[in-house]
C-alpha cells in the first residue's frame, strides 16, 4: 500500500501548486511532510512509474527532474478515474 499511497500524495502535492509541476526534490518533501522519508532515487522511481502511467511529465535536466501533472492526473486525485497501483483517494487522508 505504501508506494500506491505515495503515489497518490505525489499527484495530490502537484494538484496543491499553482503550476501543478515541481521537481522531484520538492516530490520528496512533500512526501516527507507526510511521514514518508525516501531517497531521491526512491521518488523518482514513483516519479517514473507515475510517467509511464501518464498522470505526470518529466524534464530530466540531468541534476533534478521537473515534473508536470497531466489531466489524467488531476481526474486520478479527484476520484473520477481510478488507476490500479494508486490508491483511491477516499483511502488516503
Amino acid at each position: 500500500m505504501a508506494a500506491k499511497e505515495q503515489r497518490l500524495l505525489i499527484l495530490r502535492a502537484l494538484l496543491d501548486t499553482p503550476a501543478r509541476e515541481m521537481n522531484d526534490g520538492m516530490a520528496r518533501t512533500a512526501l516527507d511532510f507526510r511521514g514518508h522519508r525516501l531517497g531521491i532515487d526512491r521518488v523518482r522511481i514513483l516519479l517514473a512509474w507515475l510517467r509511464d502511467a501518464g498522470c505526470i511529465e518529466i524534464e530530466d535536466l540531468d541534476r533534478y527532474w521537473v515534473v508536470t501533472l497531466t489531466p489524467l492526473g488531476a481526474e486520478v486525485v479527484r476520484a473520477e478515474t481510478i488507476l490500479p497501483g494508486i490508491a483511491h483517494p477516499m483511502d488516503v487522508r
